[in-house]
């Protein structure tokens, strides 16, 4: 995938949509509250 090319808050979202996909809701929850502080 193109890091660069990926914004941040983008990046963020995708995350949080990649990790509720393979069904880890309260990791992805976790990973978001870290990134955005």
């Amino acid at each position: 995938m193109p890091f660069v090319s990926i914004r941040k808050s983008d990046f963020r979202t995708i995350s949080r949509t990649y990790l509720v996909k393979r069904g880890t809701d309260k990791s992805g929850e976790l990973t978001e509250n870290k990134l955005s502080s």
